[in-house]
Order: structure tokens, then sequence, then C-alpha cells
């Protein structure tokens, strides 16, 4: 005989649950100041909210019901922590990132003050990035670096895009010695760019979100510390409040888990191993395709569990009558009791059992599977036993699992190009893998042992899919998202075209998001839309921002009527739309910021399908 524990963990939501980002929100309506709420939601749950979709802001409202105050998120100004362009944390020695010789005053902190300009005496303040002056870029070679002054002027994000064609990066200044070089270059008089840049508006659990919902003429920075609230009172649009203010919050953490078990007992026939991996797979499969008949959704996830000898099956000795078993070569009264779900999911696995034991030995007498308890008495002959879990949950134990993200990994050694390798990874698991923290660098690093070549990860370069900046697709009809008017051999699909320009003719062309250009905002109420030309160049980012908080995004063109309008506005030349390639994903759809490049990468050495391999 056999036994096979059988586990049903399935996502249950006790508060309003995010169905894209597997997270579960939390209202709490005891008023904090912000830093007090933060302390409260990690220590009870992940963090403070993380509001990146219009999805996440319409549950919210639902959330909030008839509270008409503003409640904090996890949004705020940082005013404190600066980084360098060049990120690569093996170029810095201890306390090297942390250089600073300031100018007295310095840095000064306006909110609108996030780049750094070295001045020729050798001082750096803290200025507005659009301010147009001399860069400062270098090559680097191992530790060494050697420094370029660029005579030709250009604000900050264009700086950091001609040093990173045309050398490494925009300069880090790591120590005294390597100030002393710098200055000993500059002729008098004269401001130059360098790397360092404050990133100012974050969450609190650290997600890199461009998404923003802004009320008008918000954000005002009325406060020297400033964090920002959810107005429930005007649909849930944010507002920017000092940080020591008291105010309800909203939390959120993982979606809990409910898990079940089921045991059954089977006779094992007599030729046939249970351990075979097509036996195994096959009965994952219906496993799985059973549990949806039953109506669990597919939050629930099926995996065998390794015993410590390394199989699945294992053989016992004792049997337990307090548990529900399946019982082979005994056909049941056709009288017999259900009693409960949980008996009618396992007599509809075990049928399916029977079936896929039938298609893969055909030659072997039929199974005939019944409850034991539901059948009469239990054959009592002493026989040995072999056990098997059957886990239907995400952490099942197979191979290397990451406890934060409540994922479970598998090397896969046989050679695969990368479509191959994610249909397979979709078929016989979920997909393929996400890395999206260093704790899974770890974790695949430990597992792949002494093996030293590449491997597929889900990582690959999209250059086809076009998305509006604009995402609540209610504001779309049929086929309206899909719209596109590209001049004859375009999209490009240049690896640094990424977002739209619109022609004065009504063409489009995709172009480098870091070259500023006059913008299309517009005005949405209900259905329809009001297009207003923004005269100001700015890079694409910015003017994003600058829709953003000032109308309500950079704009969407659904129609042909729309693109008329649009042109009808223009003068000659062009204007970003809201249009873009958000170029590198994950091939489950995780929005994940980490990386995890080598030197030098990525090269984009070819044109399309470009795919990411990690060891």
């Amino acid at each position: 005989m056999e036994t096979v524990l059988l586990i049903i963990i399935a996502l249950s939501g006790l508060s309003a649950v995010s169905s894209h980002a597997e997270r579960q929100y939390h209202f709490v309506s005891e008023a904090k100041t912000m830093s007090e709420a933060q302390r409260y939601c990690r220590e009870k749950h992940t963090d403070l909210a993380t509001v990146d979709s219009m999805e996440v802001v319409k549950l919210l409202n639902d959330m909030a019901g008839q509270h008409n105050q503003a409640a904090w998120i996890g949004l705020h100004d940082d005013r404190d922590t600066r980084r360098w362009s060049m990120s690569d944390p093996s170029f810095y020695g201890p306390g090297q990132t942390e250089f600073r010789p300031w100018r007295s005053g310095q840095p000064s902190n306006g909110h609108d003050e996030q780049c750094t300009l070295l001045n020729s005496d050798g001082t750096w303040v803290d200025n507005a990035c659009n301010y147009v002056t001399w860069v400062i870029c270098f090559d680097v070679t191992g530790p060494n670096a050697a420094f370029v002054i660029t005579k030709s002027s250009m604000n900050w994000t264009d700086a950091q895009s001609y040093c990173r064609e045309n050398h490494t990066d925009l300069a880090s200044v790591r120590n005294q010695t390597e100030y002393q070089q710098i200055v000993d270059l500059l002729p008098e008089g004269g401001w130059y760019w360098i790397g360092l840049y404050r990133d100012s508006w974050k969450w609190s659990d650290g997600s890199n979100s461009s998404f923003k919902y802004w009320k008008e003429n918000e954000p005002n920075y009325n406060a020297l510390k400033v964090c920002v609230a959810a107005a429930f009172d005007n649909s849930g649009k944010w507002e920017d409040l000092d940080c020591g203010v008291e105010k309800p919050f909203i939390c959120y953490g993982p979606v809990p888990v409910s898990m079940q078990v089921i045991k059954v007992r089977v006779k094992k026939p007599n030729g046939v191993d249970l351990n075979d991996q097509a036996f195994l797979d096959a009965m994952l499969v219906e496993a799985k395709k059973n549990l949806r008949a039953q109506g669990l959704d597919d939050n629930v996830q099926v995996a065998w569990r390794k015993q410590p000898d390394g199989q699945v099956f294992h053989e016992e000795e004792e049997k337990k009558r307090d548990e529900l078993y399946l019982k082979v070569d005994a056909l049941c009264p056709e009288s017999y009791r259900v009693n409960s779900p949980d008996q009618i999911r396992l007599l509809a696995i075990a049928d399916n059992f029977q079936r896929q034991y039938s298609l893969l030995y055909p030659d072997h007498k039929p199974l005939l599977l019944c409850p034991v308890n539901e059948c009469g008495e239990r054959n009592r002959e002493e026989t040995r036993m072999e056990t098997v879990l059957l886990i239907i949950i995400a952490l099942s134990g197979l191979s290397a699992v990451s406890s934060h993200a409540e994922r479970q990994y598998h090397f896969v050694y046989e050679a695969k190009n990368m479509s191959e390798a994610q249909r397979y990874c979709r078929e016989k698991h979920t997909d393929l893998a996400t890395v999206d923290s260093m704790e899974v660098v770890k974790l695949l690093n430990n597992m792949a042992g002494q093996y030293k070549q590449s491997a597929w990860i889900g990582l690959h370069d999209d250059r086809d899919t076009w998305r509006w900046s604009m995402s609540d697709p209610s504001f779309y009809g049929s086929g309206e998202i899909e719209f596109r008017r590209w001049r004859t051999g375009q999209p490009s699909n240049g690896h640094d075209e990424q977002c739209t320009l619109l022609r004065s003719d009504g063409t489009w062309l995709d172009y480098d998001c870091n070259i500023a250009y006059r913008s299309v905002c517009f005005d949405v109420t209900g259905p329809n839309a009001a297009f207003v030309l923004i005269e100001s160049p700015m890079n694409w980012t910015d003017a994003q921002s600058y829709c953003r908080e000032h109308h309500t995004d950079l704009a969407s063109v659904r129609n042909p009527a729309e693109n008329q309008q649009i042109v009808d506005l223009l003068p000659e030349g062009g204007v970003s739309i809201g249009l873009y390639r958000d170029s590198w994903k994950w091939s489950d759809g995780s929005n994940s910021s980490f990386k995890y490049w080598k030197v030098n990468e990525p090269n984009y050495e070819v044109f399309k399908g470009l795919c990411r391999c990690s060891f």
C-alpha cells in the first residue's frame, strides 16, 4: 500500500487584495505620524502601502468606503539620500560612496535641486538638473578612473547619457586624491556636472514605480520634511503633508495562506515505479486540473515533495485509523457516504489518478479506488507501505526555496533555447525564474553548485510591446489602446529608443527618452480628452511627471480624430506623447527594478529576442 498526503493551500483575503501584485491592504484608522505608521506597518504587516496603478487606487477607494479623510501611504520626499550614477558597488571601497566636499551651506535640498555641480574651486552644490553646463565624465579600468572634461553644455540627464555612450559614466569622486585630480584639470571659473544625484520621491518598501496620482496643485512642498497621503474625499488622489502630522494610514502585507490536509492510501501495483517522472508529472497535471474544476484558482500550485531519502514515495509500516484512505482491489459499495467537500475533491482526484494510471500503464490491471472509511473495514493485512506528500502550494521543498518571495526554483540541465525553456517551465512549473533580490541570486548560486555555465532566467528585452502612460483600461474603447500612426520604417526599435514622438505631419517615430522635446498633456473628463501643448522642452520622464502634476497624464491617442486634434495644435517639429516601451521584462510579468548585470552588460549584440542568462 502507498499513502498519499494531499495538502491544499489557497490564498484567502481578510482585507482588500490586489490581484496583480499579490498584496493585501489594511486600513488602520488610528491616527499616527508617518514614522509611527511606518513602524506599525513593518511590525504588523510588510510596510506602508505602495500605490503603483489605477487598480490599486480603485481598490483603496472601495476599501475606504465612507472614510473621507486623508491616510498615509508609503511615498515620501527623501532629501537626504544621494547616489552615484555609476552604481556598481565593486567600484567603491569602504566609505567611498559617501565622499562629499560640499560648499558651506550646501546641499540646500530644495525640492527641485536633485543634481550636483562641481565648481572650478573644487566645492560642490546641489542644483536643478535641467540647468545646462559643462560635464565631467570618466573612463574606468578595473579600480582606476581617468577623468575627462567635456566642454559641450547640456543638462544632467543628457550629460549622463553622453558619458555612458562615450566613456564609462558621469564622474564619481571617491576620495581626496580623485577630487584633486579633477580640480587640477579645470580652468578657472565655471560649473561642471558630476554623477551625484538625489532620486527624490521614494516608496517606503523600496519599490520603483513611476505611477503618480497627485491632486491639483500638488505636491506643494509646504513642509521641510514631506510625506504623502491619499485623500479619500478626492478619489484617493495624493497630497503632500508634514510627516509629523497624525493621520490614519494604509499598510500592505502578503495575502494570507490557508492549508487543508487530506490523506489517501493506495496499494502499489506490481511492476510500477511510482517514482517514475512521467507518472509523477501526469499526476500533478491532473490534480491541478481537478482542483480548478472544484473552484480553486491559480493561486493554488501543485508539486511533489521529496522525502529525506530523495524519493517522492516513501515506505512506512503503520496505518492510522483516523486518516482518510483510498483502498485498491476492493470495490466500494454503491451506497457509500460522501459527507464533505474535502471528500468530494478527494474522490475526483482519485478518479483522475485512475485515468492517468491507465494511460501510462495500459497493460496493468486497472486501479479501483475509494475512501476506506466510507467503504467498510480496512484491509488489516500486514504489508509494507510507501508514502508520498502531494503539496498544493508554492513552497513545496523540491529544490531551492526563496523565503521572502514564496517561490521554489528548479534547475533544469537539459539545454533549450529561451522559447523552449519558457514553454517547459510554464508546463511543468510556473514560469522561468524571476530574480528580484540578492537573496535570490545567492540561493541560485548555491543551488547551481559546481555548474559553471550560463542558464536562462526569465528576463528579456521586449522590443515589440508598447503601452500608454495613462494605464486605466476603462479609458479605452475596443481596439483604441492599440491605435498607432507609425511613420514608414518606424518604430526602429533601437535599444535606447523607447519613447514616442508625434510629428507635425501626424506620423509617429520612436526616439531616445533622454532627448528634450515639447510635449502634449491631456485633461480627461469621463470618456473625453482635452489636449494641451507644453512649449517647454523636457525629456520624456520629466514630461510625464509634469503632465501628471498639472493635468491628467501625457497624452494618449486613441483614434485618427484625436491624432488630428494634436496635429492642429502643432507648429513645425514634434511633441512627446504618452506611448512608451518598457524594454526589459520578466517572463511571469513581475515588476522588479532589481538588476545584476556583468560588467559591460547588456551589450545588445542581437537585434531581437534578447534574453538573459545567469551563472
